[in-house]
C-alpha cells in the first residue's frame, strides 16, 4: 500500500516510494496535481473531482475512488485511492489543511472481477439457453439420481406421459416401464454408464392412458462436486412410429424375399450407371434371385456389382439395352418375348420390365422348352394333315358330341 499526503495550503503533494512505483514516477519527479491528473485515464478523470470535493469546507472530508492510470511506459493499471481531509477553524472560517490517504494497485483484483463477471454472465447465458431448450424442446429431457428416481423433466415428457411434471418428479423410472424390462434395462444402463459414461438404448414406456410408446434414449452419467457419479441426464425421442414402419418394412422385405426365392421365374434389379452429362451408359446388377441365376446360367453371387453391357453385350446388340433405358427414362413398362442367343445362351424368354428408382426391375420366364414342345406339336400336326390330305378318301374327325373337328382336303373338294 502506498501513502500520500496533500498540503492544501501549499498545493504540494508527497508520495511514498510505493505510490511512485504504482504510478510509474521517477524518484526525482514531482507528483504535482497537474501531473497526476495527466496520468489518470481520460475516461476516469472525474475521479479527481471526487477527491477535490473533499477539500471544500462543506465537503464530505473523506473519499474513496477506483480509477485507471496510464503510466509513462504506456501500461494501464487500476488504482484504489482512499483518503481523508483535515480541517481547521469552524463555520465560515473552516478550511482544509491537508489530506492523507493510501493507494493500492487493484489491477489483478479488477481483472479477476471481470473474469468472474464474465463467467457469471456465461453461466447465466448457458442456463438461459439450457432452460429454453429444456422447456421448448420436442425431445424428452429428464434427469434422475442413481436410484433411478426422476429429479426433473421437461414439458415434453409430461405431455407424452399424460401427467403434470409435478406428478412425475420424485417417482421411479420403473413406474413407467414394464418391471422385467426395467430390471434388465437398469442393469445394462448402469453398467454401460460406469464403463463409458454414456449409452443409447430403446425402452418401452407406458403412458397414463395405457398406451405403450417406444423411446430411444441417450443417457449420460453426471458427477457431483467430489467427482463421484451422482445421477444421469437423458434425452429421448419417440420412435414408436419409426419402429412400426421399420417392422413393416422388415415384414415387406421378408415377404419379397420369400416370393422371389420361391418363384420359378427369374427376377433381377439393376441400377443405372450415368456419365457426367447424366446419360445412362450401362446398368449394374443389384439383386438376382435363384431362378434368374439358373436361367442365365451363372452363379448367383456372380451378379452383384457387375455391369450389364460388359458381361452380356448381347443386350446391346439386340436392342434390349435401349429398351431398358427407355423404361427408366419414361417410366413405361416393357413386355416382350424374344430369343436370346449370346454369351453361350440359346433361350426364348418372356419378360416384363418396369422402372425401380434410378434403374429397373425385370421378371422373365424361360419359355424355351414350351416353345420347342409347341414346335414339335405344329410339325406333328403338319405331318398328320399332309398324310390325311394324301389318302384317296374322305377323312374327318369329330368330338364326343358329334361336333366336326377336322376334314381332309378330299372332303372339301368332294363337297365343295
Amino acid at each position: 500500500v502506498g501513502v500520500f499526503e496533500y498540503d492544501a495550503r501549499s498545493g504540494r503533494q508527497r508520495f511514498s516510494a510505493r505510490c511512485r512505483t504504482i504510478w510509474g514516477l521517477r524518484d526525482d519527479e514531482e507528483p504535482t496535481p497537474e501531473r497526476i491528473r495527466e496520468l489518470i485515464h481520460p475516461d476516469d478523470r472525474t475521479a479527481t473531482d471526487v477527491a477535490a470535493a473533499s477539500l471544500r469546507p462543506d465537503g464530505p472530508g473523506e473519499f474513496l475512488v477506483e480509477h485507471r492510470i496510464v503510466r509513462p511506459d504506456g501500461s494501464v493499471r487500476w488504482v484504489e485511492t482512499r483518503g481523508r481531509t483535515f480541517f481547521e477553524g469552524t463555520g465560515a472560517q473552516r478550511r482544509a489543511v491537508r489530506s492523507l490517504g493510501t493507494m493500492l494497485d487493484v489491477t489483478e483484483r479488477k481483472r479477476a472481477e471481470r473474469e468472474l463477471a464474465g463467467t457469471i454472465r456465461a453461466l447465466q447465458e448457458s442456463e438461459l439457453r439450457f432452460r429454453t431448450i429444456f422447456e421448448q424442446s420436442n425431445d424428452f429431457i429428464f434427469t434422475a439420481d442413481l436410484e433411478q428416481r426422476i429429479t426433473s423433466c421437461n414439458p415434453a415428457v409430461a405431455a407424452a406421459l399424460g401427467l403434470a411434471p409435478a406428478e412425475i418428479v420424485g417417482r421411479s423410472i420403473g413406474e413407467f416401464i414394464a418391471p422385467e424390462q426395467f430390471e434388465r434395462t437398469t442393469a445394462m444402463l448402469m453398467r454401460k454408464l460406469r464403463e463409458a459414461g454414456t449409452t443409447r438404448y430403446e425402452v418401452e414406456v407406458r403412458g397414463s392412458d395405457g398406451r405403450t410408446l417406444t423411446w430411444e434414449v441417450n443417457s449420460t452419467l453426471t458427477h457431483g462436486p467430489n467427482g463421484r457419479p451422482a445421477g444421469l441426464h437423458a434425452i429421448a425421442r419417440d420412435v414408436t412410429e419409426q419402429r412400426r414402419i421399420r417392422s413393416a418394412l422388415e415384414l415387406s422385405e421378408s415377404r419379397f424375399r420369400a416370393i422371389q426365392e420361391t418363384s420359378i421365374d427369374g427376377f433381377m434389379v439393376l441400377s443405372s450407371i450415368r456419365d457426367a452429362a447424366g446419360t445412362i451408359v450401362d446398368f449394374r446388377w443389384e439383386y438376382v434371385n435363384e431362378a434368374g441365376a439358373r436361367i442365365v446360367g451363372r452363379p448367383r453371387d456372380w451378379f452383384p456389382g457387375r455391369r450389364l453391357l460388359v458381361e452380356m453385350p448381347g443386350n446391346g446388340e439386340d436392342g434390349l439395352f435401349d429398351a431398358y433405358r427407355h423404361v427408366v427414362e419414361s417410366g413405361e413398362a416393357l413386355t416382350r418375348e424374344f430369343t436370346y442367343r449370346h454369351e453361350g445362351m440359346d433361350v426364348y424368354l418372356r419378360m416384363v420390365a418396369a422402372r425401380a428408382d434410378d434403374g429397373f426391375a425385370v421378371t422373365f420366364a424361360d419359355l424355351t422348352e414350351k416353345r420347342r414342345a409347341e414346335e414339335r406339336i405344329r410339325r406333328s400336326e403338319a405331318r398328320l394333315r399332309s398324310f390325311a390330305d394324301s389318302i384317296p378318301a374322305l377323312a374327318w374327325s369329330s368330338d364326343a358330341a358329334g361336333g366336326a373337328r377336322f376334314f381332309n382336303r378330299q372332303w372339301y373338294e368332294y363337297t365343295g
